[in-house]
């Protein structure tokens, strides 16, 4: 963060508005903003109709998943009922920080980064749940196999059928 943004910061009138960077798994790049203006900031469009809002941000020092959630109103510019239910928003990066809407280039301060999670569709609005980055590491991505396995060969646990492997002598 910049010293110029801290001193503001450190201010007794404040002029922030609450960003939101969505990279999704196509690489495209959607910017939101609780500002009632649009801003453009590192050459991204931060629109303001979106209806962004956020819960409290919940950090943790440990490796607890960090969450929070966003609900925003599904309109037919920005962000589609159709989209939300294709997956399209699934797994998208999000990076969420605040500037001075006044002077934005005394930069940003960084909020929060994490992950799409669960996203709910209600009454013409959205709510999506938002991970953390340590939620990356709790996600199984593979079965683990090892001679010290848990379960007896061909039991409920282990899951394999006898009958498709073939028993023989040399």
């Amino acid at each position: 963060m910049q010293t110029t943004l801290k001193n503001h910061l450190a201010g007794e009138l404040l002029t922030t508005a609450t960003c939101w960077k969505l990279k999704l798994a196509g690489g495209e790049v959607m910017g939101f903003t609780d500002y009632d203006e649009d801003l453009n900031i590192d050459n991204i469009l931060y629109k303001s109709s979106s209806g962004f809002t956020a819960s409290s941000i919940i950090l943790n020092s440990d490796l607890k998943t960090d969450n929070l959630e966003i609900e925003g109103i599904l309109n037919s510019v920005d962000i589609k009922e159709k989209d939300v239910l294709s997956g399209k928003y699934d797994f998208a990066n999000i990076e969420i920080f605040l500037v001075n809407y006044k002077d934005l280039t005394q930069g940003t301060m960084n909020l929060h980064s994490g992950i799409f999670g669960k996203v709910t569709l209600s009454s013409g609005r959205f709510i999506a749940e938002i991970r953390g980055l340590s939620a990356k590491l709790e996600r199984s991505i593979a079965k683990l196999y090892s001679p010290a396995c848990r379960a007896q060969f061909c039991d409920d646990k282990c899951k394999n059928l006898f009958k498709i492997f073939v028993i023989g002598e040399k």
